[in-house]
């Protein structure tokens, strides 16, 4: 609970900022920016219509009724497990199609083919210093799609796994699976802000975040103090992924944390009736 809590107040310090941010740069050139400004807002809304969505289908009889009245794949689609998965799947398919549109439009990530802003002092060469992209780094960020596919392939499998058999409620997996399957999703979700993470600092760093929402009539200074502007912008989305991750990460312990409770009563359920007769013999035996 402290670590949820923690995470909330930091993220939702986070989302004033990106508020702000959004306030600041409301320009007709300005929508790469506007649009990593308004991101935190997006998911949170998302967010709150899944919860909306959970707890409207969380009794048996909700899903009895959902079962009888609906086939596939609607019955299917409105399932939370469902819903939340199909979202990070558009999500990280999103940002891998980001990405490489990216890397293909810098060549690769060539250095040489960077949009960087003029300087006018040492202070400003300096600090330009700071987002200079190694050669191996480049590298590894091209490869890093390539795991979060592979991620997203192995989590989907295990997802699967956790789908009751034909019964009943086909398609609604019971109490535990439920926390399994939330708890499987980490990887994938965290996962996936981090890419999300490296395509965004990437945008800095190739200038590509600035350079197509320039005024054309912009003069050098101007130039750099919007390159600073949209740089600080992008910071700040890749600060809320994390928090955001992180969210999500106190999200999956509270499951598995339930999880292991769960598990642990039906275990002391189940042994009982042998305690029961345990202590029964022994009083049995001390009475005599």
């Amino acid at each position: 609970l402290h670590v949820f809590w923690g995470t909330s107040v930091t993220w939702s310090g986070q989302l004033s900022v990106s508020c702000s941010s959004l306030c600041a740069f409301l320009t007709p050139h300005s929508l790469p920016v506007l649009a990593a400004a308004m991101y935190p807002i997006l998911v949170l809304v998302v967010a709150l219509l899944l919860v909306a969505v959970r707890g409207c289908l969380n009794t048996r009889e909700q899903q009895e009724k959902l079962h009888e009245k609906w086939r596939l794949p609607w019955v299917l689609i409105v399932q939370p497990f469902c819903l939340f998965n199909s979202l990070l799947i558009t999500y990280c398919m999103w940002e891998a199609y980001a990405f490489i549109d990216l890397a293909t439009s810098y060549k690769n990530l060539d250095t040489a083919s960077f949009d960087r802003p003029y300087t006018n002092t040492t202070a400003q060469a300096t600090a330009l210093k700071d987002y200079v992209l190694p050669a191996w780094l480049a590298d590894l960020s091209i490869a890093a799609p390539f795991f979060i596919v592979v991620t997203l392939v192995i989590t989907t499998w295990h997802i699967w796994l956790h789908i009751p058999p034909a019964d009943t409620l086909r398609w609604c997996p019971t109490y535990s699976h439920d926390l399994a399957m939330q708890v499987v999703n980490l990887p994938l979700v965290y996962g996936i802000f981090a890419l999300d993470n490296i395509t965004t600092m990437l945008t800095v760093f190739t200038g590509s975040g600035y350079s197509g929402s320039l005024p054309g009539n912009a003069d050098k200074q101007e130039q750099y103090d919007y390159w600073e502007k949209s740089a600080h912008v992008f910071e700040q989305a890749y600060e809320t992924n994390y928090e955001l991750a992180d969210l999500y990460e106190a999200r999956a312990l509270h499951c598995f944390g339930l999880l292991c409770f769960a598990l642990v009563q039906r275990q002391v359920l189940k042994e009982a009736p042998t305690v029961k007769h345990v202590i029964h013999t022994v009083e049995t035996h001390f009475k005599r």
